[in-house]
């Protein structure tokens, strides 16, 4: 059988001679960072702090750059980077923490922004490995933390790291932490403090075969989320084994409901009922909020009363997004595919949209 052809991003970094399209987005800078320490790669963390005015980055927003110009991150919608990367690179080699304005009422006049905005980073230069150890392991573990930034002050002491306890809720929206809108007069200070919130990677776990299942998956491969797939189709053998991948692919039979927790998603692309009644029993006994499920109307009917056959509470139902995908109208499998993307975004943003979809795919 012909093995699939995906072309599969990594979480590498980039330099500015890369072509477009090579790899996927990363905003998470976490998993770089982690490798460039343990290879002894010199490094500054850029943090957005403040924004006065608008931009198409939320306050928060980080880079890593190393010292040899390669980066992972966005701050602006690209007319910053490479300045910042110059100037990560100047306080990589001097050892030296820096607050920069640019835009408004920067001292560099000659860098416009076209928002007409003014904002505000916060470089962190060569972090500790003991630092990086700390926040890769509070990462690794899924917890909610913070880091507790300090302008004029060393940064990378461990406990600027700090546990944040967080009730069952499943929505990942960041809390405001910071003050907003600052003027440059107002955060030019040493003793200016910022709190970096981190929660854990984003997991998408996808079970099925088919049309649909195989565009999700290349539309999943571009987001910087951690994707579980389980499959049986024997074409996806030849990527179960790519250390370079965001992406896990495993049998159905190696389905595991305890990688499922309050910051994960659940999408089911399969047309066999059995594998449906098998799985989302557990599913929905699990802390997920989101479950997503392939079919029609009628399809959905029918899965809801089989489930209450087996036994599930009826009370879970509402977690079940079915027919799976917003409404834009679309029948072949990318555009169902692209739906149900659409579909996770919104939920994990705190989105809600009435659902109208006439999936025709299933019936």
């Amino acid at each position: 059988m012909e093995n699939l052809v995906i072309n599969s991003p990594s979480n590498t970094a980039h330099s500015s001679s890369d072509q477009p399209f090579n790899a996927h987005f990363i905003d998470d800078i976490r998993p770089t960072i982690a490798h460039w320490s343990s290879e002894g790669v010199l490094f500054a963390i850029v943090t957005l702090v403040n924004i006065e005015g608008s931009s198409p980055r939320p306050v928060g927003s980080q880079m890593a750059v190393n010292l040899n110009g390669e980066s992972v991150g966005l701050i602006s919608g690209g007319c910053l980077e490479e300045t910042i990367k110059l100037h990560a690179i100047e306080c990589i080699q001097s050892n030296t923490s820096r607050l920069i304005r640019y835009g408004l009422d920067s001292d560099y006049f000659d860098i416009i922004l076209p928002c007409g905005s003014g904002v505000d980073i916060l470089i962190k230069p060569n972090p500790s490995k003991e630092w990086v150890n700390k926040l890769n392991d509070m990462s690794a573990s899924r917890r909610t933390f913070q880091w507790s930034i300090q302008a004029g002050t060393d940064v990378f002491s461990e406990s600027s790291l700090s546990e944040i306890f967080q009730s069952e809720s499943v929505t990942t929206a960041p809390k405001q932490l910071n003050k907003k809108g600052l003027r440059r007069s107002e955060i030019a200070s040493a003793d200016f403090s910022f709190v970096k919130e981190y929660f854990p990677k984003k997991r998408w776990v996808v079970v099925g075969q088919g049309a649909v299942f195989d565009q999700f998956i290349r539309l999943a491969m571009s987001f910087d989320v951690e994707l579980l797939a389980y499959t049986n189709d024997r074409r996806y053998e030849s990527l179960k084994h790519n250390p370079h991948s965001n992406s896990t692919y495993a049998s159905l039979h190696q389905f595991a409901p305890g990688s499922l927790d309050k910051h994960s998603v659940f999408i089911c692309l399969s047309h066999d009922h059995d594998i449906e009644a098998t799985i989302l029993p557990h599913v929905l006994n699990s802390p997920v909020g989101y479950v997503a499920a392939l079919g029609s109307r009628n399809t959905h009917q029918q899965r809801l009363e089989r489930l209450l056959e087996l036994g599930v509470n009826k009370a879970l139902f509402k977690k079940i997004h079915g027919p799976a995908g917003l409404d834009l109208g679309g029948k072949t499998p990318p555009e169902i595919a692209l739906s149900i993307v659409a579909e996770i975004i919104a939920f994990e943003n705190g989105r809600r949209f009435s659902k109208t979809m006439n999936n025709e795919m299933e019936k």
